[in-house]
């Protein structure tokens, strides 16, 4: 395990170095926090598993610090993360039994850093979905920081600069016992993105069970007599246990000489393990019949 994310860690530095858009997507890796590449992007516990890594790299050319602690939040009916507060009763919370090292991290540029994790899980654990995030801060340097505000005062007129702190959440799952989970595609339906006016597909994602769901989003144009054609796709969703409905939308790209006329929309939420273990990855799928 850790060889193999040593290797892909290693590829997606070089494909960083040649790509002219640093936040371009690399899979089973994710970069939000400047200069910082994570693999893998969700921790998961399951069947035996009790050990787990998370492998952080400093892609950039100066030297960061990186606090990494545990946390609950909700999502919102917008869709929002909100942080649980210290104290507040959490249902199916992971990181109580969850241990993790190190807490601090400072990262010299293009150097890596394991953080490991451990399960401590408890005795008659019941059965369902436990689920905390990683958080994963970076914290200011105050010789180099760029203030993104003027200096504020306090009450007793003492200028105070505010840094500001850039973090990301790693979701943290646990598995117990016997679990399930189907997903639905529902509410298809062609619209046109309010900015730019480019074609979009509106659906909605409906999950049942006990047990979250993840996966990409491939949208194909079937035309009649034709074979398929890719015209959208969306990585890397998730509908946790906490969300029965998940309404998004996925941006076209219609390739030249195409028409959306006539055949259909072919919509498919993809498993990304199955898809790399070459199985059949199909969650959901569902066609939108074009005039």
């Amino acid at each position: 395990m850790r060889k193999t994310w040593s290797v892909l860690l290693m590829a997606a530095l070089l494909l960083l170095s040649v790509t002219p858009r640093a936040g371009a997507q690399i899979e089973g890796a994710k970069s939000i926090i400047a200069g910082l590449l994570i693999a893998p992007n969700r921790v998961v516990f399951e069947g035996r598993t009790r050990v787990a890594e998370m492998y952080l790299v400093n892609n950039s050319n100066l030297r960061h610090t990186y606090a990494i602690s545990l946390a609950n939040f909700r999502i919102s009916e917008s869709g929002a993360m909100v942080r649980i507060p210290d104290g507040e009763p959490v249902a199916h919370r992971a990181d109580t039994f969850i241990r993790y090292s190190p807490r601090r991290v400072v990262l010299e540029p293009g150097k890596q850093q394991v953080v490991r994790l451990q399960l401590m899980k408890p005795t008659g654990l019941a059965d369902g979905e436990y689920r905390s995030y990683i958080v994963l801060q970076m914290l200011p340097d105050p010789a180099t920081a760029d203030y993104s505000s003027p200096p504020q005062e306090d009450s007793e007129s003492i200028k105070v600069n505010l840094m500001p702190v850039y973090g990301l959440l790693v979701p943290l799952i646990v598995h117990s016992g016997v679990l399930s989970a189907s997903v639905a595609i529902s509410d298809l339906s062609l619209v046109s993105d309010t900015a730019s006016g480019a074609k979009a597909l509106s659906l909605t994602l409906v999950r049942s069970g006990n047990q979250s769901v993840y996966g990409d989003l491939v949208v194909d144009y079937v035309g009649t007599g034709k074979p398929a054609v890719r015209v959208g796709k969306r990585s890397g969703i998730p509908i946790y246990v906490s969300q029965e409905k998940k309404s998004l939308n996925i941006s076209l790209t219609i390739p030249e000489g195409i028409t959306l006329s006539g055949g259909n929309l072919l919509v498919r939420y993809l498993d990304p393990v199955s898809q790399n273990d070459k199985k059949n990855p199909t969650l959901a799928s569902a066609n939108l019949e074009l005039p």
